[in-house]
């Protein structure tokens, strides 16, 4: 709240006034971005992420301070609006703990790759099909795994149509 002109006044949806006796809508300080808290907040902590209309959470790792980000498999984006909002990656990007704000593309995407929407690491890209996913022996590191023509693994008799097979690794 703040006084002004012999009136109380409450401060607005999305900021908060820690001070007592403030005499302007100056004191009212703005929560952080995407983030909100009801009219007439006093308390920093009365701040918290817009997850029902935006879609974004809470990030405590810098604390004290909040930092509103969007959940693993979302990417911050424009809303028609105004403001952004979170959006689940597209097939063929993904977006896990620690790869930043926006969705990344699958490693395997040179040749055929693609991946479920919403996806949260590497590992949940796969090819698409007429491709197979080519694994190196240690299957620890999905961004050395590797997408390859189905053709070229099985080979092909183009005057038969027939299919030879060749050793392929399975995933």
């Amino acid at each position: 709240y703040y006084c002004s002109g012999g009136y109380n006044y409450a401060c607005e949806e999305g900021t908060y006034n820690p001070t007592k006796e403030a005499t302007s809508n100056a004191a009212c300080l703005e929560c952080p971005e995407h983030a909100t808290s009801p009219t007439a907040a006093v308390n920093y902590s009365q701040c918290a992420c817009d997850y029902a209309t935006r879609g974004f959470i809470a990030d405590w790792s810098n604390a004290p301070n909040l930092t509103c980000v969007c959940p693993e498999g979302y990417e911050e984006a424009a809303r028609s609006s105004g403001g952004k909002e979170c959006v689940r990656c597209a097939a063929g990007l993904y977006r896990g703990a620690g790869d930043g704000q926006f969705c990344v593309q699958c490693p395997q995407l040179d040749v055929g790759a693609g991946g479920p929407e919403g996806a949260t690491s590497a590992a949940e890209c796969r090819c698409v099909p007429g491709y197979y996913m080519d694994a190196p022996a240690d299957r620890s590191d999905p961004l050395h795994w590797q997408c390859r023509s189905c053709e070229d693994a099985f080979g092909s008799d183009k005057v038969s149509g027939r299919s030879s097979f060749h050793q392929v690794s399975q995933v």
